[in-house]
């Protein structure tokens, strides 16, 4: 099937918590799912062509620092009160 699929599929869970009001209404979703996609296949990438990572940490950390980072982006922005904002500019 292919890349693409993986991307859509993340695409379509990041559109999931979306709808629920996790991840926040401006969100790029394709962007997202492609850059998270993208990366894991560059760090594949590098190990089998190079046999090394371009950052030397093991994959249960680079994973986690991957999510944290792109799920601070994600977080919807909210008042002092908790509440999402609504037409937040970016």
């Amino acid at each position: 099937k292919g890349p693409r699929y993986s991307v859509e599929a993340v695409r379509a869970y990041l559109a999931a918590e979306q709808r629920v009001g996790r991840v926040r209404e401006d969100a790029e979703l394709q962007i997202v799912a492609s850059m998270l996609i993208g990366s894991c296949w560059n760090r594949a990438a590098m190990r089998h062509y190079f046999g090394e990572d371009i950052v030397p940490v093991d994959d249960t950390t680079y994973a986690a620092h991957l999510a944290t980072t792109l799920g601070a982006a994600l977080e919807p922005r909210t008042t002092g009160t908790g509440r999402a904002v609504e037409g937040a500019p970016r």
